[in-house]
């Protein structure tokens, strides 16, 4: 039981972790050509893998607070209904470990999304930035 528990959470997970990539890659390929100005009006490196960086972490942390505090919730609330229906065995606990292990999964994917945007960025040349178009 805890083999079929644990696979499907992993799975969710799994969806849920391509999600992000797929929003943060999505998000800054369709802002190419804007990403591609701000550089030719003198935005260094360094500062497009910092806002790169900080727009990460905004999508991580809105994703880990509305997992964890409304995964949680819906997870106790499925305790609840179980246990008033007749599953008097069953016991309550928060799964400390696999929500630790989420959060600093997410945190390292997102860093590393950022840094391998960047360096597709560096491989790309300014003016072709700058003339891209979403056709």
């Amino acid at each position: 039981m805890n083999t079929m528990g644990y696979s499907l959470i992993g799975i969710i997970g799994l969806i849920s972790l391509v999600n992000l990539i797929n929003t943060m890659i999505t998000s800054i390929i369709s802002r190419k050509k804007e990403i591609g100005i701000l550089q030719a009006i003198g935005m260094s490196d360094k500062q497009l893998l910092k806002m790169l960086k900080l727009e990460g972490v905004f999508y991580t942390i809105s994703t880990l607070i509305s997992s964890l505090i409304f995964g949680s919730a819906i997870g106790y609330l499925g305790y609840k209904v179980m246990y008033n229906t007749g599953a008097e065995y069953m016991i309550y606990k928060f799964p400390i470990i696999p929500a630790l292990i989420v959060v600093v999964v997410m945190i390292l994917v997102q860093f590393a999304i950022g840094y391998v945007i960047n360096k597709i960025f560096d491989k790309e040349s300014l003016i072709d930035r700058i003339r891209y178009s979403e056709n």
